[in-house]
């Protein structure tokens, strides 16, 4: 959710690991969603939502509340992110890779259904990957880092190898940087071997 003019939460991140942790902050982000950017009356429309496979069954139920009883909403349709990503692609059997800020999860779906035995979940993500692309390119500003990471952040083809090429791009403060293809490939190098991020700490 965009968060400009977002005054009420008071900086209160309601998430954490992909769960809801502060329904207080999440009600204030949800009113904030459907007043200022959807600009819809919730009396009047009914809301797709997703909740990760790891979500409580408590929480979902939290949810649906929240929605049905703060915001009057006449519908709600939850279903778990994975199921959306395969439809998207046309397809309703897969496995399903996703890496959001922080988590990293695969998942097998047949026909529309997610099977959570299949479910595996892994804390190196968006997060731990920009922290660590800060370490590696001595880039003490949280966005410098995350520019870097979008910008040069690439998959080398044999584990140790170098990348393809420097990558030059101009980071949030107006500087240019340039980063040699053996920093670039160490980038993603986490999500292969998450070992590296407890060596760094």
């Amino acid at each position: 959710v965009p968060t400009s003019g977002l005054e009420e939460a008071a900086g209160v991140a309601p998430l954490g690991g992909g769960v809801v942790q502060d329904w207080e902050a999440m009600e204030v982000y949800w009113d904030h969603a459907f007043t200022h950017h959807l600009r819809v009356n919730t009396e009047q429309c009914n809301v797709i939502l997703t909740a990760h496979l790891w979500e409580t069954k408590l929480n979902k139920e939290r949810l649906a509340q929240s929605l049905f009883e703060s915001f009057a909403v006449p519908g709600v349709y939850l279903s778990s992110p994975p199921v959306f990503e395969l439809y998207a692609s046309g397809r309703e059997n897969g496995v399903v890779l996703g890496c959001g800020g922080d988590c990293t999860y695969a998942v097998l779906l047949h026909e529309g259904l997610p099977d959570p035995r299949t479910l595996m979940r892994g804390s190196v993500a968006g997060a731990a990957l920009t922290a660590h692309t800060g370490r590696q390119l001595s880039l003490s500003c949280p966005a410098a880092a995350e520019a870097a990471k979008v910008a040069a952040g690439c998959v080398a083809a044999q584990p140790g190898a170098a990348a393809d090429g420097p990558v030059s791009f101009t980071l949030p403060d107006g500087k240019t940087m340039t980063v040699s293809p053996e920093q670039r490939a160490t980038i993603a190098e986490p999500l292969f071997d998450p070992l590296l991020l407890e060596v760094e700490r």
